[in-house]
């Protein structure tokens, strides 16, 4: 609850260090803030990743700061790319149980985000992942890989999925 307040009180905006950017999303999601994390991941005011792409940039800078001349020390930095992480473990909720064998989703999604489609890559294939809220209506598909399972859970309900094509809604 402070963290999120502290985001709050900082106009929504990213004031964390390099090191604790990426955890930033993570315990906003695990708190029950996930509406706040995804506000923040898709902001472009300054400072943000939005406001990166927002001013051309191809990768993830080590500033957050517009720097067009040759000071800029990097221009694809893993600190605030790592952010992308949170996209995997807190959207689609992706975990791995036993590796190869078994792994879990269990999505996290933000009120405002209608759609959103993973390929998780995994040792044996890919897990894939649709999400899609039509006239609040949520539908969801799972692509298991053979020799795999998912156990999904969604709704306060948990099925086993087995490898090859589901949908549920």
């Amino acid at each position: 609850k402070k963290m999120a307040s502290a985001v709050m009180e900082a106009g929504e905006r990213i004031t964390t260090a390099n090191i604790t950017t990426p955890m930033l999303f993570d315990m906003l999601t695990k708190y029950g803030y996930t509406n706040l994390a995804w506000k923040l991941m898709v902001s472009d005011a300054y400072p943000s990743v939005g406001y990166m792409l927002s001013n051309g940039a191809t990768t993830i800078w080590e500033r957050f700061e517009l720097k067009k001349e040759s000071g800029m020390n990097s221009h694809n930095h893993p600190m605030y790319g790592a952010m992308v992480g949170w996209l995997y473990r807190s959207l689609a909720g992706f975990e791995v149980l036993v590796p190869c064998k078994e792994y879990k989703l269990q999505p996290n999604v933000p009120d405002e985000l209608r759609y959103f489609e993973m390929k998780i890559p995994v040792l044996n294939g890919a897990i894939y992942f649709k999400y899609e809220d039509k006239y609040d209506k949520k539908m969801m598909s799972v692509y298991v890989p053979a020799g795999s399972s998912v156990v999904f859970c969604f709704r306060n309900e948990e099925h086993v999925l087995k490898s090859g094509f589901h949908c549920l809604s």
